[in-house]
């Protein structure tokens, strides 16, 4: 994926080829992360030092940084306590690609 952004143009490159992402839809991907760490940063740094998963996990659904998934095969592990038919979250298509940044 390569996208063209500000004042100064920065190219992202990722593994999804032809994925094409608007400056918009940046923008609300980094409110969205923005928001997140804030959470993070408050709950863990300036909260008393501790973040419960659960809370972590609820608000990374409500901000569609992971989705709801039902266990299949390929999913189950012996390292997770999940069963095929079990819900499970995956990373949503913003999280799920390692991507570059260069200027």
């Amino acid at each position: 994926m390569t996208v063209q952004f500000g004042k100064k143009d920065r190219i992202i490159s990722g593994s999804v080829p032809d994925k094409k992402v608007t400056y918009q839809e940046l923008q609300s991907q980094l409110a969205t992360l923005q928001e997140f760490a804030r959470y993070i940063i408050r709950t863990e740094c300036w909260g008393g030092g501790y973040i419960d998963g659960g809370d972590v996990q609820e608000l990374a659904e409500k901000l569609g940084l992971i989705l709801p998934h039902t266990a299949t095969e390929e999913d189950v592990d012996e390292d997770y306590d999940y069963e095929v038919g079990d819900k499970i979250y995956k990373f949503s298509e913003m999280l799920e690609e390692e991507s570059e940044v260069s200027e």
